[in-house]
Parts: C-alpha cells; sequence; structure tokens
C-alpha cells in the first residue's frame, strides 16, 4: 500500500509539472523567452529489452536494430531456473516514432515457461511516440504501448499495456525516468487466476561512467500489483550498466531482485545481458 501511495504521488507531482503553463506576460511588457531542448543522442538511449523502464528518446528515423537478448530467472522458492532467449527488431518509423517486434523463447525446463506452461514463441508489437522533448524544466514525455500476440505453444488471449515515460537530462550528464503502466491481461498463460487488469511504476536513474560517457551505470525501483488474484504488491530492484561500443554496437548488462523474498510468481534473480547492432542509421 505504501508503495502505490509513493508512485501515485509521483505521478500527480509529474503531471502537475508536465501540464502547467506558464502566466502571459502583460501587453505592456517585451518578453524574451529562452527554450532549451536537450536531446540524448540516438546511440546513448536505454534499450528496453534489457530495463524494466521505458526510455523517452526513441531511436532516429529510418535507423533499424537488431538486438538479441539473453536472460536467466532464478526461482529462490524451489532453485529452478529458466532461460530465455530474445531476438528484437527495433525501427525508427518516423521522426520521435519507434516501432519494435521480438519472440522470447524459453529454451529451459523442456522449452516451457517455468511454472507458466504455455505462451513459448508469442510475439509481443510495441510502439513508441515521444509527445515532446525535452524543454526547461519540463522533461520529455512519451507514451508507449505493448500487445501480446498468442503465437506460442498452447497460448491465449491478447494482453495489452499502455505505459506513460518521463525521461529528464541534467547538465552533469545524470538523467531521470518515471513509467507509469497498466496492463490488461485476457489469457491464463501466467495461471490459472491470473489478474485482469495489473499495473506498476518504476523509478530510475542512469549516469556516465567515463568522461566521453560511453559506459553508463543504470539502476531503477520497481512497484507492481501481482500478476495473480489475491497476491501482494511486488517491490524490485535493478542495476547494471550499458556501454556504447561504436555508432553500430552497444552492448548491455542487468541484475534484477525481488525485495519481497521470492513470491511465487516473481523470480528471486534475473541477470540479462544484451547486443544491439544498428543495421541502418
Amino acid at each position: 500500500m505504501k508503495g502505490s501511495l509513493a508512485f501515485a504521488s509521483c505521478v500527480c507531482l509529474l503531471a502537475a509539472t508536465a501540464f502547467g503553463q506558464a502566466k502571459p506576460a502583460k501587453e505592456s511588457e517585451v518578453t524574451t523567452v529562452r527554450t532549451e531542448t536537450k536531446t540524448v543522442s540516438p546511440g546513448v538511449n536505454l534499450t528496453s529489452e534489457l530495463w524494466g523502464f521505458e526510455d523517452a528518446v526513441p531511436i532516429r528515423e529510418c535507423q533499424v536494430d537488431l538486438r538479441f537478448t539473453t536472460r536467466w530467472d532464478w526461482d529462490g522458492t524451489d532453485g529452478d531456473d529458466d532461460v530465455i532467449l530474445q531476438p528484437s527488431v527495433v525501427w525508427g518509423a518516423a521522426e520521435n516514432l519507434e516501432l519494435s517486434a521480438n519472440v522470447p523463447l524459453w529454451i529451459g525446463d523442456g522449452g516451457h515457461r517455468g511454472q507458466y506452461q504455455d505462451g513459448n514463441y508469442d510475439t509481443y508489437l510495441g510502439v513508441l511516440w515521444r509527445v515532446r522533448e525535452q524543454e526547461d524544466w519540463r522533461p520529455a514525455m512519451a507514451l508507449s504501448g505493448t500487445v501480446r500476440i498468442p503465437t506460442g505453444e498452447g497460448s491465449e488471449g491478447i494482453d495489452a499495456e499502455a505505459r506513460l515515460v518521463f525521461t529528464n537530462d541534467y547538465d552533469s550528464g545524470l538523467r531521470s525516468h518515471l513509467n507509469v503502466w497498466g496492463k490488461t491481461a485476457n489469457g491464463d498463460n501466467d495461471g490459472d487466476d491470473t489478474r485482469d487488469f495489473q499495473y506498476g511504476g518504476v523509478a530510475g536513474f542512469d549516469g556516465p561512467l567515463c568522461s566521453d560517457g560511453a559506459v553508463r551505470w543504470v539502476a531503477d525501483y520497481e512497484y507492481r500489483s501481482s500478476p495473480v488474484n489475491g497476491g501482494g504488491g511486488e517491490h524490485l530492484a535493478e542495476a547494471g550498466w550499458e556501454w556504447v561500443i561504436t555508432d553500430t554496437h552497444k552492448v548491455g548488462m542487468s541484475v534484477t531482485a525481488s525485495l519481497d523474498h521470492a513470491q511465487e510468481y516473481v523470480p528471486e534473480a534475473t541477470v540479462s545481458m544484451v547486443w544491439a547492432i544498428t543495421l541502418r542509421q
């Protein structure tokens, strides 16, 4: 409950900041307004395949990325673990608009999704639309959405998630992120008692680890509802790094830990690694 209230407060504060308007100048006054826009280079934006939050900076128009993610989940309740491979294609469809598609592949436990027996090889389609760039005290704002298509083994229903994304860039090179999301789950891939509506929020930071900013550290905290009815809220902490090796190659690693001592539907720990290659700039 405390986690829910904290994120609700953050959302209200950012909403008030984002949509507040400055007072108009009097007719007799001549006012000069200086507007500064900060946009992080597309080579530095964080990959959503690796982190629990979205970055409000899409890749540039016409850019095409291939991203290969490997994830290891460890379930502390019974010592079981799963290995997931996730190839993704990301396309800068237009200015400020990014489209993506990925298919997570569970290769552990005989191809089953660990405790979730159905849904392997489902297809996920995503969109990220930057509504505005950062200007003065207002952070960059974006909307993102993800739809799960039941193309996998024994899968059913279509799930959809909508997310409000804020990213703020500071002169020091530090950036802050806030995501608030809601999800409608219409299949039983996550169990027989799947919660129809799920929600959560993520607050995170990233910053440079070297003078040119090619290597960055990342850390975030997430609160989310349980994916099943009757389950309690879940708290997750995540930390790691990303390294832009060249203009067309990037690697990264993250470690996520459950702060609730391995609830039934959350891995005790997750280690993820991603390699991204830009095919077209």
